[in-house]
């Protein structure tokens, strides 16, 4: 086989093995809200860093999106970047 042909394959085979890779599940680490106070969120349930972006889905199934500005124990406070309409108890939060 020429060395071009190779290369030609494993080009192919690469290619194959990128598109495979958009069916692979992400895995999505979620947390919840247990309090919103003013323009404060407080979520509990996962791992967040301080400055870390995340997601909160609200009731109507769209997504806000939030900055961790703090922590005290397991309860990480966030910050809405736009306006935070429709956000309740128990939403949904996830890094983003």
């Amino acid at each position: 086989m020429s060395h071009s042909r190779a290369q030609i394959l494993l080009s192919e085979r690469l290619n194959e093995a990128i598109a495979s890779l958009d069916s692979v599940p992400v895995a999505r680490v979620t947390g919840r809200l247990v309090k919103v106070n003013g323009l404060m969120m407080q979520a509990v349930g996962c791992r967040f860093r301080l400055e870390q972006r995340c997601l909160v889905e609200t009731a109507e199934g769209t997504m806000i999106e939030a900055q961790v500005v703090g922590f005290d124990h397991n309860v990480a406070y966030l910050m809405p970047i736009r306006r935070l309409g429709g956000a309740f108890r128990g939403c949904e939060g996830c890094s983003a």
